[in-house]
């Protein structure tokens, strides 16, 4: 028991130390920041042009539309 916990200690260790895929990690989070922002501009941008066509909809009066 007490080799595997001093195995897990070296490899965390080690893991902490190792800083050779910390720019990918902070790509992938930064890459993940922008997709999310996309989704929410995305519904907001959504919603207004839903808005203006019901509105010229209205304003045209088409009748059977």
């Amino acid at each position: 028991m007490v080799d595997k916990y001093s195995r897990l200690r070296q490899l965390l260790s080690n893991l902490h130390r190792d800083e050779s895929a910390q720019d990918t990690v902070e790509y992938g989070l930064l890459g993940c920041l922008m997709a999310l922002a996309v989704i929410v501009g995305e519904e907001a941008v959504a919603s207004s042009i839903n808005t203006v066509f019901i509105s010229l909809g209205n304003k045209m009066n088409v009748p059977g539309v």
